[in-house]
């Protein structure tokens, strides 16, 4: 795993251990970067269930202003942190969080925070992308302009108060799911 672009790029990440861990390949991670390229400038970036902490790690390295890294293995949190250092990052740039992902996020919903683009990675077959999407969908306030979510399955949209499916694309077996807020 490296960083593929920006001020960083070509850094080797540490990966998380564990039967759970499953990094997001090279090719999906560029395919995301690229598409999300004009986004990502001055951005804050939540990445949940963060495993190694490489996508929020390239959305530092291509000049999002901040990057909240969530996860509730200590393992992946210990890869985070060394990954954060080895880029360089402060810890004021980045913000690591121990947490359940879920709890996490129906806190900050509650606190009315607001991050620019939310990426998760939960584990496939948990249920827990669909858990997420719905939990975004159907808040009363907006949490984030755009959500990718990577998941074993395309994900159906759910009508809902705020966001729509506008882009899917599969790479073997794992899908990324785009979402955007809806203007009113």
């Amino acid at each position: 795993m490296r960083v593929i672009a920006g001020k960083n790029r070509g850094i080797k990440l540490k990966g998380a251990t564990g039967k759970d861990f499953r990094p997001t390949t090279q090719l999906v991670k560029g395919s995301v970067f690229d598409h999300l390229q004009s986004e990502v400038e001055g951005s804050v970036v939540l990445d949940l269930f963060a495993g190694s902490g490489g996508l929020g790690i390239e959305a530092l390295s291509r000049g999002a202003a901040k990057g909240v890294f969530v996860d509730i293995s200590r393992d992946a949190i210990k890869a985070v942190k060394s990954n954060i250092e080895k880029c360089g990052f402060s810890f004021n740039q980045a913000e690591i969080i121990k947490s359940d992902a879920i709890r996490f996020l129906k806190r900050k919903i509650s606190e009315e925070m607001f991050y620019d683009i939310i990426i998760a990675d939960p584990p496939y077959r948990s249920g827990l992308a669909a858990m997420l999407l719905r939990m975004v969908n159907e808040t009363e306030k907006k949490i984030c302009a755009i959500l990718i979510i990577e998941s074993s399955k395309e994900l159906e949209s759910i009508n809902g108060r705020h966001m729509e499916k506008y882009k899917i694309k599969k790479f073997g077996q794992t899908y990324v799911n785009y979402f955007r807020y809806m203007k009113s």
